[in-house]
């Protein structure tokens, strides 16, 4: 009766199964006792009250006493150690054993019969109660035989989820229906700093405010941020109810994803910068492309215009010597006729014969002039394309500044709302620097264009007037020197309104220009950054202040084998 008192009243816990059947065999050996005690008297009912006090307090004594088969823990023990036997058909296992109880329980009722006939004369009475306690006898032994199985099965799963409560990584929490937490792992103090027996009775929105005071207002899964020690920790939070009869509690889990947080956020911020790497490749293949393009078409059309204007030079020559020639032989006639006929007197006022013989040599030198002139530049074109040097070579570093500065020579010169750009070359001592001698060239291109942008856009602004003679012209200075440890630096600076601080710190980004729509692309000076550090080994630095000008400073070794 106290078993199954015992079972009825901790009904609620999940380790008692069919708690009805438990009720209906309570209530059965309370009608056997009260029965009882009628029919053999309030003596025998008082005896049999005290009869399972005593066997408690037996039990109680037996459970003290060091010997392994008075605990139960020895027979679950032994039953979960037993040889695994497959029984094919169950069912007629489970009738032999039950007609084996009946009749053992009918051989009960008969000894307690004829030993009750020798002392009372109600037989009818006494065969009632014998059959009555022949019936609890089997009901108690059919529930005890089928109940040992389950209660081991019970015990073997609480013990294994005691076991994952207590070594689970994650933070495990039970709360009421009030949010109270209940029960904590171990593993909480790793994410709360809070001995788990601190945390019973505090509502778990202490340690993470945006949940809501019921649970049963909580997202199923969610992600929650967890302030520890100045630090964040983002938690994922999973939250499972447990229904009871008479209440209801909450299972929280708690699992730690601020590495994978920080993890995608490393991916993420990985893939835009590999995006953003893959757009400056790609645009830094198209200027390389038309730069290649460029180069292709320059060093063509050097080459035609090389051909025809080394044919009128190399003619002229000859033509000034023919003229020459032409001019004595005139001079022979005039001495020897000089009163020639009407007709070529009047021809020689007409063509003012006498400035003819004098402006012809000047007209001849002048072509002997421009024929140079073009013979430069084709030159010039040459060098600045350097088809013929696209890998590493020992080129002669000034060639390629003086090839740049013939090709940007019209915006040196004067125009009508810009003054004359003055160049200052101080040119060291340099040996022949190892190259690549088209790159570089589109380095100092870059470079000195910007420079004259810079000037320009001064002159426009007004920082020099064309009567005021406050600030001096606008001038570009290019140095070169060779230090002692054969490291070439190579100075460009302009006297400019300079650049500010917060955008040098951008300069050599992709895309990034401080130009008109339309002027700039922001990639120039990303490219010869590039240049310089990545082909030539070097550093390209740019040294500003505001009204003190703008000096870009290359640095590469003279030998690149070297590095």
């Amino acid at each position: 009766m106290l078993l199954h008192l015992g079972l009825w009243l901790r009904r609620d816990r999940p380790e008692v199964l069919f708690p009805r059947i438990s009720l209906a065999i309570l209530v059965l050996e309370v009608v056997v006792l009260v029965v009882g005690g009628l029919a053999w008297g309030w003596l025998n009912l008082l005896i049999g009250l005290l009869f399972p006090i005593g066997v408690m307090g037996i039990d109680a004594v037996i459970r003290r006493m060091n010997f392994p088969p008075f605990h139960p823990n020895w027979w679950m023990r032994r039953y979960r150690t037993r040889p695994v036997v497959i029984i094919k058909d169950s069912v007629v296992l489970q009738v032999s054993i039950l007609i084996f109880l009946l009749c053992s329980a009918v051989g009960v009722g008969w000894l307690f019969g004829v030993k009750l006939n020798k002392v009372a004369t109600a037989a009818g009475e006494n065969l009632f109660v014998v059959l009555l306690m022949s019936v609890a006898f089997v009901g108690v032994a059919i529930a005890c035989w089928t109940s040992l199985p389950q209660v081991v099965a019970i015990a073997e799963a609480r013990e294994a989820a005691e076991h994952l409560f207590t070594v689970a990584q994650d933070g495990i929490l039970v709360v009421d229906d009030r949010g109270i937490i209940q029960q904590a792992n171990p593993a909480t103090e790793s994410f709360f700093g809070v001995n788990p027996s601190e945390l019973r009775g505090n509502h778990l929105n202490k340690w993470l405010p945006a949940l809501v005071y019921y649970p049963d207002q909580w997202a199923k899964r969610s992600e929650q941020t967890l302030l520890r020690n100045g630090k964040n920790k983002i938690l994922e939070v999973s939250i499972s109810d447990r229904p009871h009869q008479d209440f209801q509690e909450y299972v929280v889990i708690l699992h730690d994803i601020t590495q994978r947080k920080q993890a995608e956020e490393i991916l993420r911020h990985s893939e835009a910068q590999l995006r953003q790497e893959a757009k400056h490749l790609a645009s830094q293949l198209v200027q390389s492309e038309k730069m290649s393009s460029l180069g292709q078409l320059v060093a063509g059309v050097a080459h035609e215009i090389n051909n025809p204007v080394s044919f009128i030079y190399g003619n002229i020559t000859f033509a000034n010597q023919y003229i020459q020639d032409l001019l004595s032989l005139l001079q022979l006639y005039q001495q020897s006729y000089p009163n020639p006929v009407t007709k070529i007197q009047e021809k020689t006022e007409a063509i003012d014969l006498n400035f003819l013989i004098a402006d012809l040599p000047n007209l001849l030198t002048s072509m002997t002039v421009g024929a140079e002139r073009i013979t430069e530049i084709v030159l010039s074109l040459r060098n600045f394309s350097r088809l013929d040097e696209a890998e590493m070579k020992a080129v002669n570093i000034h060639e390629g500044i003086e090839s740049t500065l013939m090709i940007l020579e019209h915006r040196l010169k004067p125009k009508s709302n810009n003054l004359p750009i003055e160049v200052t070359k101080e040119y060291g001592e340099l040996p022949l620097v190892e190259c690549y001698a088209g790159q570089l060239n589109q380095v100092f291109m870059n470079l000195l264009a910007n420079a004259i942008d810079a000037l320009e856009e001064a002159v426009e602004n007004g920082e020099w007037g064309v009567k005021e003679k406050a600030l001096p012209s606008p001038q570009i200075r290019i140095h070169t020197k060779l230090t002692s440890e054969n490291q070439v630096v190579i100075r460009i600076g302009d006297n400019g309104t300079g650049i500010p601080e917060n955008v040098q710190k951008h300069l050599f980004e992709p895309f990034f220009t401080t130009k008109p729509v339309g002027k700039g692309t922001g990639l120039g000076l990303s490219i010869s950054y590039q240049i310089i550090t990545q082909k030539h080994q070097g550093t390209l630095q740019c040294i500003s202040a505001p009204g003190q000008g703008t000096e870009f400073v290359i640095v590469i070794p003279l030998n690149q084998q070297a590095i």
